[in-house]
């Protein structure tokens, strides 16, 4: 469990310094500063001349825009859990009912919140593994809500992939960075046609950095002398098996 006691970081920060947060690069000699997100589907002739709704097209679109972020959740979360100062809490397994896991879930969040980056649930964002979202989703529609985010106090995002713990993130200094194209669009949609398979293949495709690196100005030595030091920002809770 998160102790302030313990776990808070000790350093004493000059009065009054910003804390800067910069992009996560967990090795300094690599040329990867960022993120490329992709998610593609084909639209076939002969859907099109079938009769393509518009009920039709508009389930094919969200259904891209959903594996999308999911896809690019989980690229976040390879990020965030090779940044060098993160910050990894063991809890115990979920058991019971889907509403007693819900509630095991959302206690450990609270007991282990890092109060020095917000003091509420609504100052952070939490990124579950998608078992976890049926879970969550559950004990949602008991208490009579139709969202997670709902039920929690705060945004929700699921990823796609293996299980690697919930995330929290600080809404106030973490952030994601999208790098948009020349003609300022921060997503591309690109449509090229396939004709071996007689029809068109539609993809998303973004690039984004992680900013989640926080450093902040300490006096150090007998003079006093300014230096950066690590400031963490991104913690997980990893339940036991």
């Amino acid at each position: 469990m998160y102790n302030p006691a313990k776990n808070a970081p000790t350093t004493k920060v000059k009065g009054g310094q910003t804390l800067m947060v910069n992009p996560v690069i967990a090795d300094k000699d690599a040329k990867e500063t960022g993120i490329l997100c992709s998610a593609i589907t084909h639209v076939s002739d002969f859907a099109m001349m079938g009769g393509w709704t518009g009920a039709g097209l508009m389930a094919t679109a969200t259904d891209m825009v959903d594996q999308y972020l999911r896809n690019m959740t989980s690229k976040v979360v390879d990020v965030l859990l090779d940044a060098p100062d993160l910050q990894s809490t063991k809890v115990g397994a979920l058991s019971g009912k889907a509403s007693a896991q819900a509630d095991d879930i959302l206690d450990a969040v609270a007991v282990n919140l890092p109060f020095y980056l917000g003091s509420s649930l609504t100052d952070y964002t939490l990124l579950v593994p998608e078992k976890y979202e049926a879970i969550l989703n559950r004990a949602a529609q008991k208490a009579g809500m139709t969202e997670i985010s709902e039920l929690v106090g705060t945004a929700v995002a699921p990823y796609s992939g293996d299980d690697r713990g919930v995330i929290i993130l600080p809404k106030k200094y973490a952030m994601l960075s999208f790098r948009s194209t020349r003609s300022g669009d921060l997503v591309n949609v690109l449509v090229t046609r396939d004709a071996n398979r007689a029809g068109y293949d539609v993809e998303l495709v973004g690039a984004l950095d992680v900013m989640a690196t926080g450093t902040v100005k300490v006096k150090t030595g007998a003079f006093d002398t300014e230096a950066a030091a690590s400031y963490p920002l991104v913690h997980v809770l990893k339940f036991e098996d």
